[in-house]
């Protein structure tokens, strides 16, 4: 009987092809088995335990965070030596100690390799550091984004001069507290710059989602955000059940931007605020709120008979 094929056929014989293809499965497994262990996980993240002669870090500002965290978890301060676009050289700032890390780009990439790391002191770290070098508000906006997740919470900065007093022995003012929060917030919401580009695409979801929800965006002659005006399907549906009176308001946004708040309100036969709409303006003057009025009765014309021209309007 031959080993490939059966006696008078020219089909393979099947317990030998079983066995070739077992055993090219398993040289295949193996050598991919040995290349993931060839290649070394790269680290995306700022809190690390240990520096080691090896870790591969994301890039350049990965591995500056990194160290930033590893030196106020350890209570010490280290000093830059040397920070180019494809090295970076930091040593403890005690003239007397050994720690010292170098590192440098990898094959050609972002990625940033731990080339050398002398990881022991010989000076005192039992020392609380009143106004840590490394604990910067980038720094510190990256150990408390995460309690910026949620809008509900209310995380103030004496929260985060607290935690941070608490969890690295650094103490620091309302000042950086408040420019660390800036910098947290920037990092769980993004830039308000760019966030601004996104608003038409915001606009139209928000339609997508809410079927029947009215926006109007109107810019200035460079393309500015100049007007907004959102209802959305609820408030229109419930409208015909409420009161024909409408508080409107308008107030200051605290943001970079400045700009103001206008809304429209009612009460329902629980006595409960039901909003009618929102609207946005560059500045708060006559021409802003003729368009936000205009828009309003665009939106709710008519209502049980009456105009809008007929309804009661009250001024908060």
């Amino acid at each position: 009987m031959s080993s490939t094929t059966n006696e008078g056929s020219n089909v393979p014989y099947i317990p030998r092809l079983v066995e070739e293809v077992a055993d090219f499965i398993i040289e295949d497994h193996t050598k991919r088995k040995k290349k993931l262990e060839k290649i070394q996980t790269v680290i995306s993240y700022h809190r690390v335990n240990t520096i080691d002669q090896g870790q591969i870090y994301k890039d350049k500002n990965t591995i500056k965070s990194a160290l930033s965290y590893y030196a106020m978890m350890h209570n010490f301060q280290f000093k830059t030596d040397r920070s180019e676009p494809r090295e970076y050289l930091v040593s403890c700032t005690d003239d007397t100690c050994s720690w010292f890390v170098r590192a440098s780009k990898y094959r050609d990439q972002d990625l940033f390799k731990v080339r050398k790391c002398i990881s022991n002191h010989i000076c005192s770290v039992e020392i609380v550091m009143e106004d840590h070098r490394q604990a910067k508000n980038i720094v510190i906006g990256e150990l408390i984004k995460n309690k910026y997740k949620s809008i509900k919470r209310n995380y103030t900065p004496n929260d985060t001069m607290n935690n941070i007093n608490d969890d690295f022995g650094v103490t620091m003012g309302n000042t950086k507290a408040w420019r660390s929060r800036k910098k947290a917030l920037r990092l769980v919401r993004g830039n308000p710059d760019d966030l601004y580009q996104k608003l038409q695409m915001y606009l139209h979801m928000l339609k997508q989602a809410n079927p029947g929800t009215i926006t109007h965006l109107l810019t200035d002659k460079e393309d500015r955000l100049k007007y907004l005006y959102i209802v959305f399907s609820n408030s229109i549906k419930g409208w015909r059940y409420l009161r024909s009176i409408i508080a409107v308001d308008g107030t200051f946004l605290k943001n970079a931007h400045g700009g103001s708040l206008f809304s429209a309100s009612t009460l329902d036969s629980n006595n409960n605020i039901f909003v009618l709409a929102f609207g946005i303006a560059n500045s708060e003057n006559d021409n802003s709120w003729l368009w936000f009025f205009s828009k309003l009765r665009d939106t709710y014309g008519e209502h049980k008979g009456m105009i809008a021209s007929n309804y009661i309007f009250f001024f908060t």
